[in-house]
């Protein structure tokens, strides 16, 4: 089922992979369960509607009686009667004006919809679950920057401190510099803090008790840089429009359902039935045997085959107001739907402009990276020999630890805004490398 529970169960820890949390939040959630629900219940009600061109019914009953009568005049006699009746009828809708057509029509798209409501839930939860893991990777990516600027900044301390023992650095340099180094380790602190909430946010998100886990995939640090390649119908594939499609495939319905009360329904009828009565008395009332003859409870066989037809004329009216509303409604979807669609592909545009913008960031962020690092080693080499100053060694460190957090934040941001991009072009987040 998934890949879960990776570590024993006495372990602290939980390791868990991008994929086993998407499989763990897709059996989990209980919004995913309750769509999955409504289109098993979607489903049922397109069983139901091809069940309205039948009809079948049976009857049966029987009936016993044992009473008195008294003329004026005359004594006490009783009455005794029994009965009996069974009876079978069926039908079928043979002309309906498009009625039972129309209503299988109409549940046939209402189960389409949820199941795109389904589709919609479940590619909103995936969504969720990639930013909630790639964003509890990106503050541990800038934890490690974090890290790294500070092991710089101790490093230089080092050196300054030295050179203080030396007398060849003023005592407020090694304040300035110890200042720098616990600022960093209190950033240090509150990014760690930061990294709790989002693993406990993901924890909540996949219905998890545990919030020491450990993620086992990583931030990727090679990226594909060519430029963002759209479809000519980007928004094509989207459930949203597949989801008013069956919306107005669903009005259609509702059109043909309120045309065909102003039509007739015509149907073939067949019944058929058995009987039996028989009557006596003359007898004492209590304790008697029936005086009636039994051969009358015998069956009586009876059936009929025929066809009904129906038509209310005051239907009419109703029925003409009925299709107007039902077309106007079409009309509002359809009106929906292009809106919907520019919508939709306002946001892919936007979304692969942001993936352009983010690739055309990757090459410069490392350079960067790479002559911020080159450049702290330089001044604090020159520093160490006496021909740069304090100034030009914090700036140094600062350049280093401001090129190494934009980096863990580029990183991040260009994730997300290629699983943003596979999201709005609908594509099986999944697969998404």
């Amino acid at each position: 089922m998934i890949p879960l529970l990776f570590a024993t169960a006495q372990a602290a820890t939980l390791e868990l992979s991008l994929a086993a949390a998407l499989d763990l939040v897709e059996e989990r959630n209980p919004d995913l369960r309750s769509a999955s629900l409504a289109t098993t219940i979607a489903h049922i009600g397109v069983e139901r509607a091809r069940l309205d061109r039948f009809s079948a019914q049976v009857t049966g009953n029987a009936f016993a009686e044992l009473g008195f009568v008294k003329p004026w005049g005359e004594p006490f006699s009783d009455t005794q009667s029994a009965s009996w009746d069974t009876r079978a009828s069926g039908g079928v809708v043979l002309y309906s004006g498009g009625r039972v057509n129309g209503g299988i029509a109409q549940a046939a798209a209402n189960e389409v919809s949820t199941q795109d409501q389904a589709t919609l839930t479940l590619r909103d939860l995936q969504r969720a679950t990639y930013t909630a893991y790639w964003n509890v990777k990106g503050i541990e990516l800038s934890i490690g920057a974090t890290e790294d600027g500070l092991g710089a900044s101790r490093e230089a301390l080092e050196i300054i401190e030295a050179k203080a023992r030396a007398g060849l650095a003023a005592e407020l340099d090694v304040n300035r510099s110890r200042v720098g180094v616990v600022s960093q380790e209190a950033d240090l602190v509150s990014q760690r803090q930061r990294l709790f909430s989002a693993e406990l946010d993901l924890c909540r998100l996949l219905q998890l008790d545990d919030t020491d886990l450990v993620l086992t995939d990583e931030l990727p640090t090679e990226f594909d840089l060519s430029p963002v390649s759209l479809p000519a119908d980007p928004a094509s594939a989207r459930p949203e429009l597949h989801q008013l499609e069956a919306t107005l495939r669903g009005n259609d319905a509702d059109v043909v359902v309120a045309r065909s009360a102003a039509l007739p329904t015509v149907s073939l009828q067949a019944d058929v039935g058995a009987t039996g009565a028989a009557a006596g008395g003359g007898v004492p009332v209590f304790g008697v045997t029936p005086t009636f003859d039994g051969d009358g409870l015998r069956p009586t066989l009876d059936g009929a085959v025929g066809l009904v037809a129906t038509w209310n004329p005051f239907d009419l009216f109703r029925a003409r107001m009925n299709v107007d509303r039902a077309t106007l409604a079409g009309q509002q979807i359809e009106a929906r739907t292009e809106s919907q669609r520019l919508a939709l592909e306002t946001e892919i545009r936007v979304a692969g402009q942001q993936v352009d913008t983010l690739r055309t960031q990757v090459p410069l962020i490392e350079e960067q990276v790479s002559l911020a690092r080159s450049n702290l080693q330089i001044v604090q080499d020159l520093y160490s020999q006496g021909n740069a100053t304090i100034l030009d060694l914090f700036n140094a460190q600062d350049q280093f630890r401001s090129a190494r957090l934009r980096e863990a934040d580029l990183l991040v941001r260009l994730r997300l805004a290629e699983v943003d991009l596979s999201w709005s072009l609908a594509r099986d987040l999944q697969e998404t490398p």
